[in-house]
C-alpha cells in the first residue's frame, strides 16, 4: 500500500463563504485554482488581499510547487468551475456569471451578458509571470434591472477617474446623462418611460456598453 505524502497546505478566502470549484497542474508543478469569492468581505491569498467588491466574483490563484502564490485575479460577478494548462504556457478556465448587468473584462477584452451566462477564457501569455493588472480595465455595473425609479452605477476599480453615463433611446438618441465617480452611485430614471436601453460608458478614450430594461 502506497501513502500519500502531504507537500504542502494554503488557505485562502475570507469571512464569508468563499469555494474552489477547479484545479490544474502543469509540467512544472505550478497549480491554478479557480473557483468563486464572496466580496461582502475582504478575500486573502496569503500576502494578497482582493479588496471587497460588494458581489461574488471569480477567481483564478496561482501557485508554484511549493505551494507560494504568484498571483491571484478576479473578474466579477459570477463564478469559476473549472481550469485547465496545455503546453506552450495556455490555461483555459471556464465558469458563469450572474447575478448583474455589466460588461467585465478579461484583460483588455470585454464581453456584455445580461443577467445569467456562461464564460470561456484562454490565456496564452507566459504563465510563469504574472498577468496584466486588472485595475487598468475601465469596468462597470448596473443593477438592478430591470430597474424602476433607481439604477445604482457600480464603478469596479478604484484606479478609474470620474466618467460619464449616457443612456440611449431605441433611436440611438441620448435621453439622459449622469456623472460617475469611483465607486457606487444612484442615478435616477424615474423620468425615463417604460423600455429597453442602451448605457453607454465614457471614460477619456475608453467606451463601454450594457444594455438595461426601464420597467414599471
Amino acid at each position: 500500500m502506497v501513502l500519500a505524502h502531504r507537500f504542502w497546505v494554503r488557505h485562502g478566502g475570507g469571512p464569508q463563504q468563499d469555494h474552489a470549484y477547479g484545479v490544474s497542474v502543469d509540467a512544472d508543478g505550478n497549480s491554478y485554482l479557480t473557483g468563486q469569492a464572496d466580496d461582502g468581505a475582504s478575500t486573502m491569498f496569503d500576502s494578497i488581499l482582493l479588496a471587497p467588491f460588494g458581489n461574488e466574483s471569480v477567481f483564478l490563484a496561482k501557485y508554484d510547487a511549493a505551494g507560494a502564490v504568484q498571483w491571484v485575479r478576479r473578474y466579477a460577478p459570477g463564478s469559476g468551475r473549472a481550469v485547465a494548462t496545455l503546453p506552450g504556457g495556455c490555461l483555459y478556465f471556464t465558469g458563469g456569471a450572474s447575478g448583474i448587468v455589466g460588461q467585465p473584462a478579461f484583460d483588455s477584452i470585454p464581453w456584455q451578458y445580461v443577467d445569467r451566462a456562461i464564460f470561456s477564457a484562454q490565456f496564452c501569455a507566459p504563465l510563469s509571470t504574472a498577468l496584466p493588472d486588472e485595475t487598468t480595465t475601465s469596468q462597470f455595473l448596473l443593477y438592478p434591472n430591470p430597474v424602476a425609479d433607481v439604477l445604482t452605477v457600480q464603478l469596479a476599480h478604484f484606479k478609474i477617474a470620474d466618467a460619464e453615463l449616457q443612456l440611449l433611446d431605441a433611436t440611438g438618441r441620448v435621453v439622459q446623462r449622469a456623472r460617475v465617480r469611483t465607486g457606487q452611485q444612484q442615478v435616477d430614471v424615474s423620468a425615463l418611460p417604460t423600455a429597453v436601453y442602451q448605457a453607454i460608458l465614457l471614460q477619456g478614450n475608453a467606451v463601454q456598453s450594457a444594455q438595461i430594461v426601464i420597467m414599471r
